[in-house]
């Protein structure tokens, strides 16, 4: 007799933690036509004089344009080129929903003095392979765009800080703005990525981590600390599928989801989402402290806002949002406003998940930020684990 019904069950189980474009749960009846308003960017840090482009995506309505702004403005379709008082502070641009004239979106632009310059660049170092993306961050102050160069000849830098390791050795990546720069060192190991069995120790050792402390951290503590970052996303945020994204107001608590691999678009929504709209799901204090004690932070670890990205490095999923270098990208374009956190949750579904989790927690407890990235960089291009 053919058991017929092993299949749909087994999609099921398989469909139920690695979270493709995060569409789960019951699909409800969906109200008809609703009404949303996204300003874009939401914020924004710039030096007295400049101006700054606001896109303004309405969907199912009209909208109201200001009548007047602190400053002046000009306007072309959906896209207002807003020009605020040359005087430092913060300003806020509004338009409304022609059909709603509840819904609202604000940009807040600050202009910042240019008495003293700062750049910063995270993270500080990084090791990679030949053949690897990895996007610095660097938040400037006040906010202007810095050029990036690289001393060495082991790869190459992006205007928007994007690095491509080409070839084995140590270079020196530096982000400038006149008065101030900031260095990153940068190792690349020979050999193409490995996407196939990735021995977590071999990993540590390229990253210059100490051998018998790393196996000490793996057989002590590190199960406990990945039971621990599962328990929390499900506990706290109710995370049922990888990767499940959530973008916390550390401030407030407010947080809204994106469950899945979704383009940039989609997070620079909900990041407008967060920064303007109201009653918005929130977390206590307590929590906001619970899942950002001991964090190691991809980006300005002062931001206000900050990405948790539950993820299992096994998942395909969660494999196509790193290469992707999505929510990187995001905490690149608002350095001073997004940091990204990368947390375990490896599912019963990939075997051997849990060691590469271990792996990370351990990178992250001996070396830190710098190789918890650099680990993660590594890792998350393989299929299997082995200790």
């Amino acid at each position: 007799m053919k058991k017929w019904y092993v299949f749909p069950i087994l999609f099921a189980l398989l469909t139920l933690g690695c979270g493709g474009n995060g569409n789960s749960g019951n699909k409800g009846t969906q109200p008809a036509k609703p009404i949303s308003l996204f300003i874009n960017p939401p914020s924004a840090r710039i030096t007295p004089g400049q101006s700054v482009k606001l896109t303004v995506t309405a969907v199912n309505t009209g909208i109201i344009w200001p009548d007047t702004v602190a400053g002046s403005y000009t306007r072309a379709g959906n896209v207002a080129t807003y020009q605020p008082p040359s005087a430092a502070g913060t300003y806020n641009f509004t338009v409304t929903a022609a059909d709603d004239r509840a819904k609202t979106a604000t940009a807040k632009i600050t202009v910042e003095s240019m008495e003293s310059a700062i750049v910063e660049v995270f993270p500080k170092t990084v090791t990679l392979k030949e053949g690897m993306d990895f996007m610095f961050v660097a938040d400037t102050r006040p906010e202007q765009t810095p050029s990036w160069n690289v001393s060495g000849n082991c790869g190459t830098i992006a205007p928007n800080g994007k690095f491509h390791a080409l070839n084995a050795g140590t270079c020196t990546a530096t982000a400038s703005v006149p008065g101030s720069s900031d260095d990153v060192t940068i190792k690349v190991l020979s050999g193409t990525v490995n996407t196939g069995t990735l021995s977590v120790s071999t990993i540590a050792e390229s990253l210059d981590l100490p051998a018998s402390a790393f196996a000490q951290c793996l057989s002590n503590d590190a199960t406990a600390a990945v039971n621990a970052s599962i328990n929390e996303g499900s506990t706290v945020f109710g995370v049922n599928v990888t990767p499940s994204n959530i973008l916390l107001n550390r401030k407030t608590g407010k947080y809204t989801t994106v469950p899945g691999a979704y383009p940039l678009g989609r997070f620079e929504e909900a990041l407008a989402d967060l920064l303007t709209k109201s009653g918005l799901p929130s977390i206590s204090a307590v929590n906001v402290e619970k899942v950002l004690s001991n964090a190691h932070y991809y980006g300005n670890p002062d931001a206000e806002i900050v990405v948790l990205i539950y993820s299992d490095m096994l998942c395909p999923y969660c494999k196509r949002l790193y290469n992707d270098q999505t929510v990187e990208t995001l905490t690149a374009n608002y350095p001073a406003d997004v940091a990204m956190v990368f947390k375990n949750y490896p599912l019963s579904m990939h075997p051997t998940a849990d060691k590469g989790a271990a792996g990370l927690y351990c990178a992250g407890k001996l070396g830190g930020d710098d190789a918890y990235y650099s680990y993660l960089a590594q890792a998350i291009q393989g299929s299997r684990f082995t200790d």
